[in-house]
């Protein structure tokens, strides 16, 4: 689970670690593959000390545990254009700021007004097949594990 624990004004932290994404740890599961596909001449595909996959891009300096052909995600108009909505591998959706290379639970987009609430700073989430819920939280920066949707009128634990 990324901490983060302080945040610049853009809701935007520094990477505490060097792993693909500057997510926590390693996806445990992958999009469908899409090693068939040629990488492109500034990209190559690594190794993880774990054992999993990676793809270096040695022209902007990032990494990616996805092939870069893998399909990109619709991005929400109103994100400033240096940050991109992504989604790790359990379907939570995260933001990377490309300026900064920095990523951030927080959607830069709510900040503003969860943090104005006077009650929970807490936002629940789906993931991105909707077929489980998540909690974001706003205060700490922690993000809960996906728990399935069981029905409408179950609150998600977090």
């Amino acid at each position: 689970m990324l901490n983060l624990s302080t945040l610049i004004p853009t809701g935007l932290q520094n990477a505490r670690n060097s792993l693909p994404h500057n997510l926590s740890s390693p996806p445990t599961s992958f999009p469908p593959s899409t090693s068939e596909n040629p990488l492109p001449s500034n990209y190559t595909r690594e190794i993880s000390s774990s054992g999993r996959p990676y793809y270096s891009n040695h022209t902007d300096k990032t990494t990616s545990w996805y092939h870069p052909a893998a399909p990109r995600l619709r991005q929400d108009p109103r994100l400033p254009t240096h940050i991109e909505r992504r989604v790790d591998v359990k379907g939570r959706s995260y933001y990377s700021n490309h300026g900064t290379k920095e990523t951030s639970w927080l959607d830069p987009l709510k900040i503003d007004e969860v943090r104005a609430r006077a009650d929970s700073k807490k936002e629940r989430e789906r993931t991105e097949d909707g077929l489980a819920e998540y909690w974001v939280d706003y205060e700490t920066g922690n993000v809960t594990q996906p728990t399935k949707i069981a029905g409408d009128n179950e609150e998600m634990k977090g």
